[in-house]
């Protein structure tokens, strides 16, 4: 019992937390997380204490209705200011997030790790040395041009570009052939 609370507050404080820089009406903050449930899966009100009934659907009632009681009494516990930045600071310190953490994506409920399967996946396709463009032909290493840039000078992707291949004379006239790319 003593860890559901615990767990209950660490989660009531995580949800007060990923509140920085929410703007906007109760409604449309609400309507943030509604992706959380499936349709005709409407989320029940809390109803005092999650701790009896704890499980998976206690998280996304905590984000649903931003329960952060919990979270603001271990603020005021702990002498700290009881918002959303003070809860943010605490979980810093504690080492939970870093200072830097997208907090906008946590609130989004999109997974932020890979699940294992996924990783082991992804170890596989490093150690595969097979490049299924060089078998087809479909791509030549082109890295050695000289390309030149036609991207405005506000782009931040820089992408756009030409080159020019001198390919010679082969018809024997004394005229010199070029290939253009366009990259």
């Amino acid at each position: 019992r003593i860890i559901q609370h615990a767990i209950t507050t660490l989660q009531s404080l995580l949800i007060y937390g990923i509140q920085i820089g929410v703007k906007g009406s109760e409604e449309a903050q609400q309507k943030m997380v509604r992706h959380l449930f499936r349709a005709g899966d409407a989320p029940r009100p809390p109803t005092g204490t999650w701790i009896p009934d704890w499980n998976a659907d206690c998280i996304r009632r905590l984000k649903f209705f931003r329960d952060v009681q919990l979270g603001k009494m271990l603020l005021a516990k702990l002498i700290r200011k009881r918002t959303a930045q003070g809860a943010f600071d605490l979980l810093v310190d504690m080492g939970v997030w870093d200072r830097h953490v997208d907090t906008a994506l946590l609130r989004s409920g999109f997974p932020v790790r890979f699940l294992e399967s996924e990783l082991e996946i992804s170890k596989e396709a490093e150690r595969n040395e097979h490049d299924p463009d060089a078998v087809l032909g479909i791509r030549r290493d082109l890295r050695e041009q000289k390309v030149y840039t036609v991207d405005s000078a506000s782009t931040l992707d820089i992408d756009d570009g030409i080159a020019v291949e001198v390919l010679g004379d082969d018809s024997g006239g004394g005229e010199t052939r070029h290939r253009h790319w366009i990259h």
